[in-house]
């Protein structure tokens, strides 16, 4: 089972070097990736980062681990230019970027800008973005006419250094279906708030029934900041229901704190 890091882009610092600063010491303690949240209003009042521009940064400081968003509202993004940008931090990172994608949450991110908040337009919006994002990745020119977008003709230069496209890892709320029919599709599922093995093995059967290829995925079980003892009791049961990959939320938690954190290490999986 490999392991990794997922953080909040707001709470944790004002400065974005402290991400990259944490990133390195992560990677140093043999961490496998570090994965940032992607909110804009969470809220709390605190300062917010672009994961972007903190993601671009990580890539310079690194030199093995994956990184990636855990997740990327879709769709409150421009297609065209999240796979622009996703496709830059792919060159930059020399190929270890990973595209963490889903609905959403909350909805208030979306009403605070006067975009739409219906989750089925949402849901419309997401499928729309991915297929358009996958099919300008693979470099052919493309041209698409949706619900809700468009495009004329278009190639996308250069590509992602991984092929056929980035990772795409597409999150969901088990034990709504949907999500997880649309992950079948992709390259990895992000069960949000699945903490236990058993239902975790429920949603590994379910989203095995819909996939077409059964080549490489990421099955991603995810804990937050867990004790020793809680680790050790719950990565095996984790893994013998099917998770590959164990992502350890640090959420909001100071970079001072962060930064002690990498002591522990990963777990002994």
């Amino acid at each position: 089972m490999k392991c990794g890091i997922s953080i909040s882009n707001f709470g944790v610092s004002s400065k974005p070097q402290d991400y990259a600063k944490l990133a390195k010491a992560i990677e140093n303690a043999g961490w496998d990736g570090f994965f940032v949240w992607d909110h804009l209003n969470f809220g709390r009042g605190l300062n917010i980062l672009n994961p972007w521009i903190l993601l671009a940064a990580i890539a310079v400081e690194t030199e093995r681990m994956i990184m990636g968003t855990a997740v990327t509202p879709l769709p409150r993004r421009r297609p065209q230019q999240l796979a622009s940008e996703v496709m830059t931090l792919d060159q930059l990172s020399e190929g270890r970027m990973v595209l963490g994608v889903g609905l959403g949450w909350p909805p208030k991110e979306f009403r605070v800008f006067g975009e739409e908040d219906d989750i089925r337009i949402r849901a419309q919006k997401l499928e729309e973005s991915l297929d358009i994002i996958q099919k300008l990745w693979s470099g052919e020119e493309l041209s698409f006419k949706g619900e809700h977008y468009s495009v004329d003709g278009f190639k996308l230069h250069p590509t992602p250094v991984q092929k056929p496209r980035v990772p795409i890892w597409v999150a969901g709320m088990w034990p709504k279906k949907k999500p997880f029919q649309r992950a079948a599709l992709y390259d990895g599922v992000v069960p949000i708030g699945t903490r236990d093995p058993t239902t975790f093995a429920d949603m590994k059967e379910y989203v095995e029934k819909y996939r077409m290829s059964k080549g490489e995925y990421a099955w991603v079980c995810s804990l937050t900041h867990p004790s020793k003892t809680k680790r050790e009791e719950l990565l095996p049961q984790f893994e013998q229901a099917g998770a590959n990959w164990y992502l350890e939320s640090w959420g909001t938690v100071p970079i001072g704190k962060q930064m002690k954190r990498t002591k522990r290490g990963p777990p002994d999986i």
